[in-house]
């Protein structure tokens, strides 16, 4: 038998059936009956029984709704109709009817017993459903009403109802590249990055900690082995159909997470600038087919049926802050050259050839991506997009240490210390997951992600990942509180989104110790 609690809402292994739901409007999901209800047989002298399903009653994530689950069993099969009443108590001590009372298969004249089959909720049909008031514990109340019997009133388990928002995401890192080297000397197109897989990792680890019940995130970095979990273009575009087709994404309240961690390429024919993101194939001179173009990301993400879609790019697409080598420019119309360091998470290609960083003059907003993001309709969702800089600034990675005294000091990975290499991130990815976590109550049983001392702050007894809060500090005070080591100005995060803001999440951690011992690094 399963246990009522594995089913008291829709396990994410069953969403694939949600597809059929949404087509007949009634999901009947997979339930058992109590080994004395098996076939629901009368016993004794019983003249009617009812047996209810372990749950008796399941949330229909998808259209908000509560479906019962039960079987009816009469002397000699007569017709019989049914009348029904459900209860919850939401958290306040009250309990409460959830919906007016509903008689089903009664009709008039001689066809007043219109139902004959003991499975009366698929002869039934759609006049079951409930609606689904909130968190609670629910029950049902049942009335048989048999052709020449007298009713019978049968009450269920009172059982616990959830329905958290469905999360999807797709976490991508890329660190190593197989046309990279370490160093510009090597001739290589492209400078491997040393923690953009950290980077995925960690923010993939935080939303398996405070979101157990969702899917894991699926984890595309450099650093598997498996073919299939490596980002190259086919890959991360296959996942993103995977979203689009996912049947468990159906609700206003679910969420999709595009998060991205590598090089942002910045690509040039003279005329018209293009941004790419970076996959493991990455090739300046055939970018279509080793790049993933930012207008096909964002056209996916705008077809997933998810209400709130966040969008987070540790890239960047710029690099003027940096002084420019017009000498180097070759006398190209419109763009200036100069050579970068290799903490920054850029690549720059021009006409199918790497090169120094350039500035389309004129087109100022060339360097933005997240202008891409006006042009999409998300059909009345809610989406967020967040970006490691500004247009002119570099996204850098390295080694970050939290102060006592606040903020953090940051070294660029190509200035770190043997030692500070194994645990360094992208500047802003640090940052990012840093101030969410410290949104995070203290007493949550949380491992920290980051490799440093476990510094959850907020005397909040609610569980939540907000990322306007975090977009507003990060792109406020915590950058403000940055020491860099070297001398150059620090990245400025970049945003958009669109008119309504992004909820909170309501975190997910179960109210036990998860085991997690914290081993700070920092």
């Amino acid at each position: 038998m399963v246990p009522a609690v594995a089913l008291q809402y829709l396990t994410r292994a069953n969403m694939t059936v949600i597809a059929l739901s949404f087509a007949t409007s009634l999901w009947l999901p997979t339930t058992s009956l109590a080994d004395d209800a098996t076939s629901c047989q009368l016993g004794g002298d019983e003249t009617a029984r009812v047996c209810f399903a372990d749950p008796p009653l399941v949330v229909n994530h998808c259209d908000g709704t509560i479906s019962p689950n039960f079987r009816i069993s009469r002397k000699d099969d007569v017709p019989y109709y049914f009348s029904f009443r459900v209860f919850a108590d939401l958290g306040n001590g009250d309990v409460a009817l959830v919906d007016p009372p509903k008689e089903v298969g009664h009709g008039a004249g001689e066809r007043t017993y219109l139902l004959t089959d003991n499975d009366a909720v698929t002869q039934a049909g759609t006049s079951l459903m409930i609606p689904f008031k909130g968190d609670g514990t629910y029950y049902i109340e049942l009335t048989v009403h048999a052709k020449e019997l007298a009713p019978i009133t049968k009450t269920s388990a009172r059982i616990s109802l959830r329905d958290h928002p469905f999360i999807k995401s797709i976490v991508v890192g890329v660190s190593r590249y197989d046309n990279g080297a370490d160093d510009q000397a090597s001739g290589k197109p492209v400078l491997n990055l040393r923690h953009a897989d950290n980077d995925a990792h960690a923010f993939s680890e935080m939303l398996k900690q405070l979101f157990p019940d969702s899917p894991e995130p699926v984890l595309l970095t450099t650093d598997k082995t498996s073919v299939d979990a490596l980002p190259t273009p086919d890959n991360i575009m296959a996942e993103l159909s995977r979203a689009v087709q996912d049947p468990g994404l159906c609700s206003e309240n679910d969420w999709f997470i595009f998060y991205f961690s590598g090089h942002g390429v910045l690509s040039s024919d003279g005329r018209n600038t293009q941004h790419y993101l970076s996959t493991k194939l990455l090739d300046p001179s055939n970018l279509p087919s080793t790049a993933v173009w930012i207008g096909d990301l964002l056209t996916k993400i705008e077809h997933v049926r998810a209400g709130n879609k966040l969008i987070v790019l540790d890239s960047c697409f710029s690099g003027t802050t940096r002084a420019p080598d017009t000498a180097s420019s070759g006398g190209e119309k419109g763009l200036t050259i100069s050579q970068r360091p290799s903490s920054s998470k850029v690549q720059y290609v021009y006409k199918g050839k790497s090169v120094g960083p350039f500035q389309s003059v004129n087109d100022p907003d060339a360097h933005r991506p997240a202008t891409s993001m006006n042009n999409i309709d998300f059909a009345g969702g809610r989406a967020l997009f967040l970006a490691a800089a500004k247009s002119d600034h570099e996204a850098e990675e390295g080694f970050e240490k939290p102060k006592p005294t606040g903020g953090i000091v940051f070294t660029p990975s190509d200035l770190e210390s043997p030692e500070q290499k194994e645990f360094g991130h992208g500047l802003y990815t640090f940052s990012l997951v840093w101030t969410l976590e410290s949104l995070l109550p203290k007493q949550l049983k949380y491992k920290e992600v980051l490799g440093g001392d476990l510094h959850l702050t907020s005397d909040s007894d609610q569980c939540t990942l907000d990322f306007m809060a975090a977009r507003s500090l990060v792109n406020g005070d915590f950058v403000n509180k940055i020491e860099r080591t070297s001398g150059s100005d620090l990245q400025k995060p970049d945003s958009t989104q669109t008119p309504q803001d992004l909820p909170s999440i309501k975190c997910m951690l179960p109210p036990v110790d998860r085991g997690f011992d914290v081993q700070p690094n920092h």
